[in-house]
């Protein structure tokens, strides 16, 4: 019986494991054929965009900063 169990959780762990290489392969094709994007580069050009936006709204604010000295001024 035990042989058993242990044969089905190395059929099991095989299975998974191809099942992952298989969607890596995959993940690969679309990216190299249809140019997509992985979940990883996604993240990072949305952290990307998250930091673009932090950036212009502090140039924003310092620009408005700056207008605001500028009329105390006259």
């Amino acid at each position: 019986m035990s042989s058993n169990a242990a044969n089905s959780n190395t059929l099991t762990d095989m299975k998974e494991a191809a099942t992952s290489a298989m969607n890596t392969v995959s993940d690969t094709v679309s990216q190299a054929v249809y140019g997509e994007k992985s979940t990883s580069q996604k993240a990072a050009d949305s952290v990307d965009r998250s930091g673009d936006t932090a950036g212009h709204k502090v140039e924003k604010a310092s620009n408005t900063a700056n207008s605001v000295i500028n009329d105390m001024k006259n």
